[in-house]
């Protein structure tokens, strides 16, 4: 099993307790995966490192990690196989990619084979960071204060 791309410091734990995880908790990825894949993503051993551990997380009005949702909504190659949409990423970031997360349901985040994280915010790919560590914590911070401000009185 691969690791974790990331270093879960007591502050990130903290956060990621708050939004449901634990350290022993595991996903069935099974039948994700295999929608996933037959949305034609190709799985990495990163990614499914994040995706064991992390699927499920989130509120689907906020950010949720639900690979299932976006590997369907977001095929590999896009509306139409002309226009490989993803694929021309990967070539031109040089890293492949993964479905793992979502905004509001509209907005994909991709994991990359070098751990980082991107966003698309329609044609407009995003990185959440310049580093494994910045990205995950960008987006776990992210997902803690939209938990906590709807906690608020």
């Amino acid at each position: 099993m691969s690791e974790l791309p990331f270093r879960i410091t007591d502050e990130l734990r903290t956060k990621l307790h708050a939004i449901g995880w634990s350290e022993d908790r595991r996903v069935d990825t099974s039948a994700s995966l295999a929608k996933a894949t037959a949305a034609g993503w190709q799985i990495f051993p990163l990614a499914r490192a994040v995706i064991e551990q992390f699927d499920g997380l989130g509120q689907w009005s906020d950010y949720m990690f639900d690979v299932e949702d976006v590997s369907t909504n977001w095929t590999y190659r896009g509306d139409s196989p002309e226009v490989p949409e993803f694929e021309t990423f990967e070539k031109v970031s040089e890293q492949k990619i993964y479905p793992i997360a979502e905004f509001n349901g509209w907005s994909p985040i991709f994991v990359t084979d070098k751990g980082l994280l991107v966003e698309f915010v329609g044609e407009q790919a995003h990185w959440l960071g310049s580093t494994p560590q910045e990205a995950f914590e960008a987006l776990f911070s992210r997902m803690y204060r939209c938990r906590s401000t709807k906690e608020l009185p």
